[in-house]
């Protein structure tokens, strides 16, 4: 990869971080919610875990890492989740979301530092 694609990579690793910190947010309002709240609350969690997903998907494509899979698996589990109405662990599925991306921020920055190294 050139250094255009492993900077787009980063962007892409960072920008779903954020997302996923929203969505941890997002999952603490929800689960503060009494029980005759969370219907409507529900349907836009779960749009917006549904986007979160789209955008990780493409990440995928765009770079073939297996983290953003991972991460893709742990937004398939937050999702199950908020529909059955069990989030006790749902921080944790995105925690480790957080981390693959972190990881693949890391790698990414590795990767330029090799490039631009060698000019």
């Amino acid at each position: 990869m050139g250094y255009e694609d492993e900077i787009m990579g980063y962007q892409l690793a960072e920008r779903l971080k954020s997302g996923l910190i929203m969505g941890q947010r997002l999952i603490d309002t929800f689960s503060s919610l009494e029980e005759s709240e969370r219907g409507g609350a529900r349907k836009i969690v779960l749009t917006f875990f549904e986007g979160l997903l789209s955008e990780t998907q493409f990440a995928l494509n765009f770079t073939s890492m297996q983290e953003f899979a991972e991460i893709a698996s742990e937004l398939r589990d937050v999702m199950r989740k908020v529909e059955a109405g069990e989030l006790s662990d749902t921080n944790l599925n995105i925690g480790r979301a957080i981390s693959k991306a972190t990881t693949v921020c890391d790698a990414k920055i590795r990767a330029l530092r090799v490039i631009f190294e060698a000019d």
